[in-house]
């Protein structure tokens, strides 16, 4: 298989079979003869939603091509503009249609894991990263790496891969950087995009919002100060010092925040 990012959103998802007639020479050693067989195709539309098309190869596509041609043969070609249409499956197609689906939500979520979306300093002794596909990961000097995954309540600990725990204080400080992870994400995905320059955003607790002053008017950039001097008030000029006297509810579980999940949010289908 072979997963292509574009720059304009779209995700090209390409299935290979094997070339059995080429596949052995005459020592019968196995090569790499790999033909395209089927290609899922997921793009965005102009009202924010998304198109997504399968269809199968003839046997004599050449893999090498970059771009695939579309068949105009509407039993091996399908667009479904919707997931109540992509769910309705009626023959071999729409369920391989289906599963390729599914594939490319899990790969998009598997790059998301090592794509860093939000980093910032919740200590001076520990770094936080809020990954694309929201897992939560804070990094302490001494090797220890706490994270939670975006679909868990619980935090898990470990020291060079060895199971590892946090103290009372280092708990709190990681449910309220989460916390400030979020809101920073809900801001962020909320404000124009050419007044934010591009991921992996920084931050820290005292410091303003990365603009890009070359092309923001001045309008705009006020209207950014303002609202990134609201929310630094309220949350993030906490000094962490100050987090040891407030108490948690509890050390095993971390509340949640109401939010969408990144893979659901950027990969739903919409009519």
């Amino acid at each position: 298989m072979q997963f292509t990012f574009q720059k304009n959103g779209t995700v090209i998802y390409e299935t290979t079979i094997r070339h059995r007639s080429q596949s052995f020479n005459r020592n019968g050693v196995i090569n790499d003869e790999m033909l395209v067989k089927w290609v899922a195709i997921v793009k965005k539309t102009t009202n924010g939603a998304q198109d997504f098309s399968v269809f199968c190869q003839p046997d004599n596509y050449d893999a090498n091509k970059k771009i695939p041609s579309l068949p105009d043969d509407s039993t091996k070609h399908r667009i479904y503009c919707s997931l109540k249409q992509l769910q309705n499956t009626v023959d071999k197609v729409d369920e391989i249609a289906l599963e390729l689906y599914r594939r490319i939500l899990d790969e998009v979520s598997a790059v998301g894991a090592r794509v860093v979306k939000i980093i910032f300093k919740p200590s001076s002794n520990s770094t936080a990263r809020l990954m694309e596909n929201g897992d939560f990961r804070v990094k302490f000097q001494d090797g220890r790496l706490a994270v939670l995954k975006k679909c868990d309540d619980s935090i898990h600990v470990t020291n060079n891969k060895i199971p590892a725990s946090l103290s009372n204080e280092e708990r709190c400080m990681f449910e309220y950087a989460h916390k400030d992870a979020l809101l920073m994400e809900t801001f962020l995905e909320n404000a124009p995009l050419k007044s934010v320059k591009s991921f992996p955003f920084h931050f820290s607790n005292n410091s303003q919002f990365i603009v890009n002053e070359t092309i923001e008017t001045k309008k705009e950039k006020n209207l950014s100060e303002q609202q990134t001097n609201h929310m630094i008030s309220e949350r993030l000029n906490t000094p962490v010092q100050q987090l040891t006297g407030k108490k948690c509810q509890s050390l095993n579980y971390v509340p949640r925040q109401s939010r969408a999940p990144l893979r659901t949010r950027n990969f739903s289908l919409k009519i």
